[in-house]
């Protein structure tokens, strides 16, 4: 009888897991054409400043191309008297306006007419004003640095709110080279490409309602954190915090927007859903259009987090981990295709006197993952 019963159990186990291994499979649904070209509208009108909306169009997910641009289309901010002030294309499919200040009794919109003759708009809405950022701080803990925000308004003001972010931080090559082959031969190098800087802009959605609180108050808020391993805390990081306020129903259309772009992929969460913006087409008013236009004022905040402020156990990482033990070079035509570069010759009593000590451009160009130019806003 014990036989048969791990007999049994054996047997139960072979097919639960068959029916794992047969869950893993890909299912792609049937997408018509037409739902694989929607406009996509992504941006918002500044209130006190300049506004940039991004035109693009939705693809398939088979499709490996980069995000289709809308160039050629006619943008613009319209307020309820049919006033318009222009959003010139700067890059393709990028509109931005003049900076503006936009009458706060008033009601706008975002109007714009494609290269095919389609006019789009987004509804009417009144200017919100946004509160200043009370406080951007971080703070250290076991795992890292986190980013946290503290800010206020009256309790009849908006209770939503939006951020973004820009991060800046400091970083080097992993070998100097103070020399470069040129005109077919090693020469001084004239520009520094060990130090460099590099930006990067927030992905994901972070918003908040207060609607739940007593007060209309945002208090240690998170905006981002950085692992104490992280390139970015090496020499010197920084981040430029944007705050927003908004409409309950844009609030409601980037949770939805979240939930099917950053909180899908695995069994337990939610199904994704059609999303339901405010932008519609006046050509064709049944035509799906993705993105939400809000109107709100933009307030900014920076910090920087240096080196010699953090735990001294943590240990940033230099970011170069690929870049092996250089090679030496005999012959200075090694170099004049670009890569390896050249970091130093060697000198008179070294072994192999006179030939080069080389590595790859990626170890010592920083301008390959960056620039050399400093930010103005740099300490």
């Amino acid at each position: 009888m014990r036989r048969a019963k791990k007999s049994g159990w054996k047997q139960l186990g072979s097919l639960l897991l068959l029916l794992l291994v047969s869950c893993v499979e890909d299912y792609n649904p049937p997408i018509a054409a037409t739902q694989t070209a929607l406009l996509v509208v992504d941006g918002f009108l500044n209130s006190q400043g300049v506004t940039t909306i991004k035109l693009s169009r939705t693809a398939s997910l088979s499709d490996t191309a980069k995000i289709p641009p809308e160039t050629r289309a006619t943008v613009f901010i319209e307020d309820a008297a049919g006033r318009q002030q222009p959003l010139p294309e700067t890059i393709p499919g990028t509109y931005v306006s003049s900076p503006l200040i936009l009458d706060p009794t008033k009601q706008y919109r975002l109007r714009l007419r494609t290269a095919n003759r389609q006019e789009y708009a987004s509804d009417l809405q009144p200017v919100l004003t946004t509160p200043p950022i009370d406080n951007l701080y971080w703070a250290a803990d076991n795992d890292g640095a986190n980013i946290y925000v503290d800010a206020h308004a009256p309790a009849e003001a908006s209770r939503f709110y939006r951020w973004d972010f820009v991060e800046t931080w400091e970083f080097t090559s992993a070998f100097y080279s103070g020399i470069e082959y040129k005109n077919g031969r090693i020469v001084s190098r004239t520009e520094d490409v060990y130090r460099c800087w590099r930006n990067n802009n927030s992905t994901l959605i972070n918003t908040l309602s207060t609607t739940a609180l007593t007060e209309n108050r945002v208090q240690r808020h998170t905006i981002t954190a950085l692992p104490s391993t992280s390139v970015k805390l090496r020499y010197k990081y920084s981040i430029l915090v944007k705050q927003y306020v908004q409409s309950k129903e844009e609030y409601d259309y980037l949770t939805l927007l979240k939930k099917n772009t950053e909180d899908i992929g695995n069994i337990f969460g939610p199904l994704p859903t059609q999303l339901t913006g405010n932008v519609h087409g006046i050509s064709n008013p049944d035509e799906l259009v993705i993105g939400y236009v809000g109107i709100s004022s933009e307030v900014q905040k920076r910090i920087f987090i240096s080196r010699s402020e953090l735990p001294r156990e943590w240990r940033p990482s230099a970011g170069f981990e690929q870049c092996a033990t250089p090679d030496t070079i005999d012959n200075i035509r090694d170099f004049s295709f670009g890569n390896p570069l050249p970091i130093r010759q060697l000198a008179s009593g070294e072994p192999r006197a006179g030939s080069y000590i080389a590595a790859g451009e990626i170890c010592i160009d920083c301008r390959l993952s960056g620039t050399n130019v400093r930010p103005s806003f740099w300490q």
